[in-house]
């Protein structure tokens, strides 16, 4: 730990990445409160949480191939001060009193096509500063931090707006992911050679897809996010029926359940962050993710709110020590020329699992009820992982080189 505190250019990075947090929860709930009391319509919020991961989907496709070929500093710096200039555009139609729907959806689609190419870049950048030994302890600090203003993000929000005008809490927002961008100049280039820009988007998208095509492990874990965010995606919607007429709770309730997700990351983050070496890395990851699945089953036959919220704590918990070992898994074996498309065709794949997962899981809530739906999400993350488990690819996390190079300072 003492390592990474003394690290300059690493302190810089989780200033960076907490400040684009803390604005990234802002603005989600500042849009949807905006959208709320401008139209009372619940079809409005959904519409709208579809139409930000279409375009985030959409920005994973045209971006990826385009990623590597320049500097993961500047790009970290354009993302966050490109969305400090979005938010003018609500700011400015509050002041003047000319705030529409058309507005609202026009800012959603703008800060989708920007926020997917923050944390690639992030995560693409940290192995060029750290020793790889580091990259375990380094990539749990970084999820803590992110946990951390996913929690305190939305009940900040929704405080500052009940002191302040909307309009103040917007400018307090443009002023955060200003200063996350000033934080960031302060760090050094990329330490590699200028990538030539002169191949094409579909030479460089295939050579991306290519990586998982040559490697079978990665193709299996990109899967393995995939079915996990299934899960995320039926579930996070679902959370408001599911308290209020399975639980009998409250909307405090339902408030306090939908950061379940978050704390859980957090204390996995926290734990995962003092380990100093993993011997059976394969046990360590697909254990903990069929873990989540179980977990997950058991959210649905609870019926206390306390013992439901347990369950969904120790379902983030258990799927956050899978992500943080996944990540560091990329930073080691990903070639560093091809590692910020390889990360967002990754997040691509995982982006897609989650509407698909709302879809589905709506349709499995509606007809068959939520017992059944928390059942068939579970056995979704379970039976992959079993399938993994007897994948020869699999056998390789524990070969001596990734051991060691999961070893702590």
């Amino acid at each position: 730990m003492k390592r990474l505190l003394s690290n300059k250019d690493f302190v810089i990075i989780a200033l960076g990445l907490g400040s684009s947090g803390l604005g990234n929860t802002f603005s989600v709930f500042i849009m949807s409160w905006l959208l709320f009391d401008l139209t009372g319509s619940i079809f409005s919020m959904g519409s709208l949480w579809f139409v930000y991961v279409t375009s985030m989907i959409i920005c994973h496709i045209i971006s990826g191939p385009f990623l590597d070929k320049y500097n993961k500093k500047y790009i970290m710096i354009f993302s966050e001060w490109t969305k400090a200039i979005i938010f003018l555009l609500p700011l400015i139609a509050l002041l003047t009193g000319n705030l529409t729907q058309e507005i609202l959806y026009l800012v959603v689609i703008l800060l989708g096509f920007i926020e997917p190419v923050f944390r690639p870049s992030c995560m693409s950048y940290i192995p060029t500063i750290l020793e790889k030994k580091l990259l375990l302890k380094a990539n749990s600090i970084l999820e803590s931090i992110v946990q951390i203003m996913m929690v305190i993000g939305p009940s900040l929000g929704g405080i500052l707006i009940g002191i302040f005008d909307v309009e103040i809490v917007i400018t307090t927002l443009i002023v955060i992911l200003i200063l996350s961008g000033l934080f960031l100049t302060a760090i050094p280039n990329e330490k590699k050679s200028v990538i030539s820009h002169k191949s094409s988007w579909l030479t460089d998208f295939k050579e991306g897809v290519s990586f998982f095509k040559d490697n079978k492990l990665f193709l299996w874990l990109a899967g393995l996010i995939f079915f996990v965010n299934i899960g995320a995606g039926a579930t996070q919607p679902l959370l408001l029926p599911f308290v209020l007429n399975e639980l009998n709770g409250s909307s405090f309730q339902y408030g306090i359940m939908s950061s379940g997700v978050a704390f859980g990351m957090l204390f996995g983050s926290l734990i995962l962050s003092n380990f100093k070496r993993i011997n059976n890395l394969k046990l360590f990851m697909l254990g903990s993710l069929a873990l989540s699945g179980v977990f997950l089953m058991m959210i649905g036959v609870m019926n206390s709110f306390y013992l439901a919220f347990i369950c969904i704590v120790l379902y983030g918990l258990f799927i956050v020590i899978f992500n943080i070992n996944n990540t560091t898994l990329y930073q080691l074996k990903v070639p560093e020329n091809i590692r910020g498309r390889v990360f967002l065709a990754r997040g691509l794949l995982a982006r897609i699992g989650i509407p698909v997962g709302a879809i589905v899981g709506s349709i499995i809530a509606e007809f068959l009820g939520f017992k059944l739906l928390f059942l068939i999400l579970g056995l979704i993350t379970i039976i992959p992982c079993a399938v993994a488990w007897n994948l020869p690819q699999f056998n390789s996390l524990n070969t001596a080189s990734t051991k060691d190079h999961y070893k702590g300072a």
